[in-house]
């Protein structure tokens, strides 16, 4: 990976691994991705590709039998990975924020949310003051779009709609004005109309407090809307990755090409040309069991352009031009 000035985060060669009984599960294996100052990083997949563990890498809220076993996780400067817990406590929820896709689970449904977010300054900010901090909070409220801020300080997560506690799940990520924040899937519980608003919003805050985001989907509509740059993860790795434009116009992974074509009504959707166009392209099979990835490249038993060499060899990740790579046997010269 080439050295960039302008890079926050520097994730390099990250291998996240679970013991369990049954064996070893590869869960994220060999992942390298750049997060530039100021951009949004989309990082997208089918479920169980390695998204969300590579994020709680991220965090280091990897939780047992899971444990990082190798690479690098630089952020500002500095690798995370050599951080002891104190350390790393003073950036989790400071510098680096998360929002995660259940905000019901995860906030306390016996706190008011004004408590909640006190709790997120005052660990952070021990000097400020109760009339700082609630005056902090309700400008923060305010800032993401909750109306009667002042009266929403004292309620209770159930007594919010879904949109408006994903939207205090996002102000409890900025209340410490985080340099870098993941965002795991913030609109899968939503409504199409509440997650165009959600989008749209994160797209507010990100130009308002030019805050670098990655925005973990398997909705490639929402990558269309918000990101800059996206990397394309299959079992475990980065299959492809190059700017959003590339992605959708000249996409080279057969898999990324699934995905597209997987998509209703997309422009790209040349798979199904000659079919009915009711019916929706799907991918064939399914994700493999990281216990046991596939020998070779791990999209071959799935993949329709899969020759034999791909069953044998597994492909590095090269770049092909223009800062577009793709772990494909196809470009290899």
């Amino acid at each position: 990976m080439n050295k960039n000035d302008n890079s926050l985060l520097e994730i390099r060669h990250l291998k996240t691994q679970f013991f369990t009984r049954s064996g070893i599960v590869h869960a994220v294996d060999d992942v390298s991705l750049t997060v530039d100052k100021g951009k949004v990083v989309g990082l997208v997949g089918e479920s169980g590709c390695g998204k969300s563990v590579t994020s709680l890498s991220i965090m280091q809220l990897v939780s047992e039998p899971g444990k990082v076993v190798g690479g690098e996780i630089v952020f500002d400067g500095q690798d995370l990975l050599k951080l002891n817990k104190k350390q790393m406590n003073n950036i989790r929820g400071n510098d680096i924020s998360m929002i995660f896709q259940e905000p019901m689970t995860s906030l306390n449904p016996v706190y008011t949310i004004g408590h909640q977010l006190s709790e997120a300054i005052f660990t952070h900010n021990k000097n400020i003051s109760k009339t700082d901090a609630k005056k902090r909070i309700i400008d923060t409220l305010n800032l993401v779009g909750i109306p009667e801020a002042e009266k929403r300080y004292n309620v209770y997560p159930h007594q919010l709609s879904g949109g408006l506690r994903q939207r205090t799940m996002i102000a409890i990520s900025l209340i410490c004005n985080s340099k870098l924040l993941i965002a795991d899937e913030p609109t899968t519980a939503l409504d199409v109309t509440i997650e165009a608003q959600i989008i749209r919003l994160m797209k507010d805050i990100q130009n308002k407090l030019n805050t670098s985001i990655i925005m973990i989907t398997h909705n490639l509509g929402v990558v269309a809307e918000i990101c800059d740059d996206v990397y394309v993860m299959y079992a475990g790795q980065v299959v492809e990755h190059t700017n959003v434009f590339d992605l959708f116009d000249n996409p080279k992974h057969p898999y990324t090409l699934g995905l597209l074509n997987s998509m209703p009504n997309s422009s790209l959707n040349t798979i199904n040309k000659n079919e009915d166009k009711k019916r929706l392209y799907t991918i064939k099979g399914m994700v493999p069991n990281m216990l046991y990835p596939p020998k070779g490249c791990r999209f071959n038993p799935r993949c329709p352009d899969a020759t034999e060499q791909c069953i044998n060899t597994a492909p590095d990740l090269i770049d092909i031009g223009n800062n577009h790579c793709v772990r494909c046997l196809k470009y290899i010269k």
